[in-house]
This record gives C-alpha cells, structure tokens and sequence, in this order.
C-alpha cells in the first residue's frame, strides 16, 4: 500500500479484476494487453487539481475529484460527478466527502457492468475504503472481496524496479552501468543502461507486439527464450533519447535480477519483499497455484464482460 503522508491527500489504490490477466485474441500488446494497458492510461485521470498522480493508479483527491470518461476496449466509461467542497469545510470532511463520491461512481460502474475489482482508500495510515466491488467470477456469481486475489499485470513492474533499487542497496549492482555488466551475452547491452531500462527510454523492441502471442502466452516460456523474442532486433532508437513503453525493457531488468542474485524473480521478490512485509496473500502467480479465493481475469468489451486467457507467467515475466 502506497501512502502519502501530507494533508488532505489521499492514495487510491485500485486493482481492477477487469485487468488482471487480462489477454485477447490478438497476438499485439494493443489487443493481447488491452486492458491492462488501457486502464494505465485511464488512472492516470483520477488526479487533484492542479496535482497529476504520479503514474499508475496511485493518485491525490483534493478539494475536487473528478474521474474523465475513458474509453477502455470500446467500452467508453462515464465521468463521476464531481465533487466541490466548501473551502471552509473541516479535513476530515472534505476527504470523506471524496471517498463518498468515489463510491458512488464505483458503484455506478459496478452496477453498468463497467468495473469489477477492489478498491483501497487510505489518508494518514488509516483505511477509509477497502471494498469489493462486481463479481471475481461471473459463473459462479462469486463477489469480490477485500481479500479477493487478483492478477495485477503491469503493476508487477514497480515490484521488478524495487527488486533492481534492492540490489543496489546492497550494492550488488548501479542503475548507471551498462547491461553487459550483468547480462554479457546480451547483443548491443554495452548501449543500453539499466536506469534506461528502468525509465522505458533504451529503445528496446517490444515483444507483445508478436501476432501470434496469443497462441503461444499458456505454454511456459524459458529466460533465454523469452529474450531471444526482442534481442536480436535492431533498437528501435538510440538510448536515452526517447521515452517508448517497453514490457521487453522489464524482461531484460527480470533477467539481471535473476542473474545477479541468484536466485529466481519470484524467489527474491518473495524473500526480499513479501515475506519481511508479512504480504503473505501476494507472490508470484504461477497457473499451477491453488490459491484461496482468486479472481478470474476478465476483459471489458462493448458486450460486457469476457473471459480472458490464462496466460503462463512465464511469458510476462517481471513486466506483468
């Protein structure tokens, strides 16, 4: 959970079922990745005024909430009504006065069949929302609940940027060395840095855009394999010079983590993170897990609701 400690902000921390591995027909990250990627977009909406959230769906409500409609899929979502507060207002008002608004809007959405997840509300350390919301899975009419699991996609990439900051902290790697440095059979790494990886700015290729991927994402996937998708590609520009969001870029980041700590990604994230933080309803998902209440993953499209492939994790690796 991701806090904020200044007043009269709040963290909203949403995790949508509708995205959590969340797959489609097509083979490119546009359709394969729609709605994770779609949803890392529209979060972005959900800000204070004058304030942008700093990315993902970690974002500040001040006086005025407002949540822009989106369009997610082909399902175009509507705007919450937005909430004014008097000036004069009390703190504790003014943010439960935000929370009640949100809740409506979930509510909204939820009822239209436009959002299905969990959403956590926290100010200062205390909790001021953690609900379910729509069903985890849609057969069974199974809600969700502040305990439901849910795949978080691309959100495992700031796990993968903690893990590299880790090693660093413990001085087994610098984000400002090149790529070879720990991966010396990797073509052109003596180009690329890991700050760059990290930033999405090393031009790496990306490889959701492969067409069949949907055929191949529920069969396992090796390391070596997984890299020999994008390396041999040419760089789509020269580092550092542009920014282009690159799952391939967090592939090559898992690599290093794995490679200089020795053990698996989803061993030292467990070891590193999970386990000292007592996250013992979090880790990495293997399809093969018999996990307690999880939530199915599903894609939103103009029909509602679509069940979405189950894709090995071996193929989104640390990106997702």
């Amino acid at each position: 959970m991701f806090l904020y400690r200044k007043p009269f902000w709040i963290v909203v921390l949403v995790l949508l079922t509708a995205v959590l591995s969340a797959c489609s027909s097509s083979g490119d990250r546009e359709a394969l990745f729609a709605t994770v990627s779609n949803t890392e977009r529209s979060s972005s909406e959900i800000s204070a005024v004058g304030t942008k959230a700093p990315g993902g769906i970690a974002a500040t409500i001040s006086s005025v909430m407002t949540v822009e409609p989106v369009d997610r899929n082909g399902v175009e979502l509507s705007p919450a009504p937005a909430t004014t507060v008097d000036p004069g207002t009390a703190p504790d008002a003014a943010a439960d006065s935000g929370v009640s608004q949100l809740h409506a809007y979930l509510d909204d959405l939820t009822e239209r069949a436009q959002f299905m997840g969990t959403v956590l509300i926290a100010k200062d350390g205390e909790i001021l929302l953690h609900e379910g919301y729509g069903l985890a899975d849609i057969g069974t009419e199974r809600p969700n609940t502040p305990q439901t699991q849910l795949r978080i996609g691309s959100l495992t990439k700031q796990f993968t940027a903690a893990a590299v900051l880790r090693l660093q902290q413990l001085g087994k790697l610098n984000v400002g060395d090149p790529v070879n440095a720990y991966l010396p059979d990797y073509p052109g790494g003596e180009q690329i840095t890991i700050h760059q990886l990290l930033t999405h700015s090393a031009g790496v290729p990306n490889y959701t855009r492969r067409q069949d991927l949907a055929q191949v994402v529920q069969t396992p996937v090796t390391m070596q394999d997984l890299l020999a998708q994008f390396s041999g590609q040419p760089l789509e520009f020269s580092p550092g010079q542009q920014f282009a969001y690159s799952d391939s870029g967090y592939v090559v980041l898992t690599a290093i983590v794995e490679a200089v700590s020795g053990v698996s990604y989803a061993d030292f994230i467990q070891e590193q993170f999970f386990e000292p933080l007592s996250m013992t309803q979090s880790g990495y998902d293997f399809l093969s897990d018999d996990l307690v209440d999880p939530a199915v993953g599903y894609q939103l499209t103009p029909g509602g609701p679509q069940r979405a492939i189950d894709t090995e994790s071996s193929w989104a690796s640390g990106a997702g």
